[in-house]
Formats: C-alpha cells, sequence, structure tokens
C-alpha cells in the first residue's frame, strides 16, 4: 500500500487505496493474470508441472469451482483456443467444440467418444499417449461405402471436417468434464473461395465499367470487396449451423451413455422382423 506522511509525521493511508485487505473476484483474476505476464517479461517464471490437484485449489481461491477446471481443462487438452482471430470475426470459426460434465470415469468418457465417432460418423479413431482422441476420415473401400449410406440416412455429419479432437478432464472425483473440438478449417476455405470469386467478378465488372464511364467509377470496387466478404460469411454460416447440430447431437448422446447409431441397423432390424 503507498503511504504519505501526516502533519504530526506519522505514516498516512493515501486517499483511494483499498484498506479492507480483500479484492472482487474479477480483480483477482486480472490481478493474476498480469502477474503472470510481467513475472514472464522478467522471465521470473519457470516451466513447472502443477498437478490438477492444486490447480483446482488455487482457482478455488478466486471462486472458481471444480466443475468449471474441468471444463476448461478438457477444452484445452482438446486444442480449443478461445481467442478469435480476425479471420474468425470477419468470416466465421475454424473450430466448433461443446464441452459436457461427465458422471463416469474418463476411460469410460473416451470409449464412449470413440464408439459415436466410429459408428455414428465413420472415422477413424485413435487415443495419443496424452489420452487426447484424434479422428480423422476413413479413406479406404469400406469408408467411401459406409459414408454413403450415413448420408442416406442423415448420419456422418462430422465426416466431411478436417479433423476432429476430443478430450477428457478430472479435477476432482465426482467433477470431469469431456470436450469434443471440430476442425471445419476446409470448409472455411471453400467459403472463402466462394466469396473470393464474387469479389473478382465485381471487381472486373467495375474496372471494365471505368473504362468506359470514367474513374469515378472506382469508387465501387470496396463494394464489390465487401460482397465477397459478405458472400463468405452467409456460406460458412450455413456450415457451422450444420456441424454445430451433429456436433451436439453426438455429446447429448456420449453424456447419456446412448448406443451409437450404425448405417447398418435398419438392415439388421428387417433381419430379425424375417426371423
Amino acid at each position: 500500500m503507498v503511504s504519505a506522511s501526516g502533519p504530526d509525521g506519522t505514516a498516512q493511508p493515501q486517499t483511494g487505496t483499498q484498506e479492507t485487505g480483500v479484492v472482487s473476484r474479477s480483480s483477482a483474476e486480472v490481478i493474476i493474470r498480469r502477474a503472470l505476464e510481467k513475472a514472464q517479461r522478467d522471465d521470473t517464471v519457470t516451466e513447472e508441472v502443477l498437478d490438477i490437484t492444486t490447480l483446482t485449489a488455487i482457482a478455488s481461491e478466486v471462486g472458481l469451482s471444480a466443475s468449471s477446471v474441468a471444463e476448461a481443462l478438457a477444452e484445452s487438452r482438446a486444442g480449443v483456443d478461445g481467442e478469435p482471430s480476425l479471420i474468425d470475426r470477419v468470416v466465421g470459426p475454424k473450430v466448433l467444440w461443446s464441452t459436457r460434465p461427465m458422471a463416469v470415469t474418463e476411460e469410460t468418457a473416451r470409449e464412449r467418444l470413440v464408439d459415436w465417432l466410429h459408428a455414428n460418423h465413420g472415422l477413424r479413431s485413435r487415443v495419443r499417449g496424452d489420452g487426447v482422441v484424434v479422428a480423422v476420415k476413413r479413406e479406404d473401400v469400406a469408408g467411401k461405402l459406409g459414408e454413403g449410406l450415413r448420408k442416406i440416412q442423415g448420419m456422418g455429419g462430422l465426416s466431411q471436417s478436417a479433423g476432429v479432437q476430443a478430450a477428457t478432464a478430472s479435477a476432482a472425483d465426482d467433477e470431469q468434464s469431456v470436450c469434443l473440438a471440430v476442425d471445419v478449417g476446409n470448409k472455411r476455405m471453400e467459403a472463402v473461395a466462394g466469396g473470393s470469386a464474387v469479389a473478382v467478378v465485381g471487381t472486373v465488372a467495375v474496372g471494365a465499367t471505368a473504362v468506359v464511364a470514367g474513374p469515378l467509377m472506382l469508387i465501387a470496387l470496396p463494394v464489390g470487396l465487401a460482397a465477397g466478404a459478405v458472400t463468405s460469411r452467409l456460406v460458412h454460416r450455413q456450415t457451422v449451423k450444420r456441424f454445430t447440430m451433429s456436433l451436439e447431437e453426438t455429446m447429448d448422446g456420449v453424456a447419456r451413455g446412448d448406443r451409437a447409431p450404425h448405417p447398418l441397423d435398419p438392415l439388421k432390424k428387417q433381419r430379425n422382423r424375417r426371423r
């Protein structure tokens, strides 16, 4: 606390300072973040490993629940970055994700995830050494056939993504979370390409008109570029909506422990009826 000398020479607290010895939760979060930034600038922070129990205890000191820590851990392990980039703001997100609390072990949650990604979406999954589930589209003959069946039945919504990552986290014995992140960067690039084509066509048209009508027509050039950006955003918005529905459906099923639907289920039902 900054002090100043009073008329009798004794130290007096400076007016406007906080004397209660406490800070609000929002202030505590800002102070911790700024302290870390300053320490990193001064090279006083070393890369140390914190166990989850310690991390949860630190978070509880600023009023954060164990469940929020588990959710943040799962999202971090799944590779989710909450800071939007410029293209995220202009066109739309590259990564979509969903997080759910779980009442089962992390191993069981991973098994459910793998089952859903394989059966419902036709993805080939593997579990990395750090426990993160990584899944990609199958490119073999069986995968192609399965993709066709899933499209007919309205399944396999995540198979058109650039890839999927999922992670689980446990901040306490009864506070666990699972996060599923879907990379739609390939679809965003397609939207940007389509918008760029619109912008190019508009720009060429304005340029050609300017040759005949005069330089004042060049004022319309930014309009063509803006139209391209709007087109990209509208196209990608529909993609985000479609993927989000499939993502949330999958996460709901994983959280409830539902059996993952498979494209061959209708054939199995017909066979059972004949019997």
